[in-house]
């Protein structure tokens, strides 16, 4: 496949035609990660800044509100 010149792996002009396959990939992964990081942080902290109760409060049985 290569020639046996004692390096490892494909030679320089290869490596540089392959530069933009890797770099593509390498973003991909990258922005997939981030999007995966950033949807848990956002589902994790969706409660801050609001209470905890999905109930609201329960009115009183003769319309009025209690003070």
């Amino acid at each position: 496949m290569w020639s046996d010149n004692g390096m490892l792996g494909p030679p320089e002009h290869v490596r540089w035609q392959q530069a933009p396959r890797i770099a593509a990939s390498t973003v991909a992964i990258v922005a997939f990660i981030l999007a995966v990081d950033v949807f848990l942080l956002d589902s994790e902290l969706s409660h801050v800044g609001r209470p905890r109760a999905t109930n609201p409060p329960a009115a009183s049985q003769d319309g009025q509100d209690q003070d």
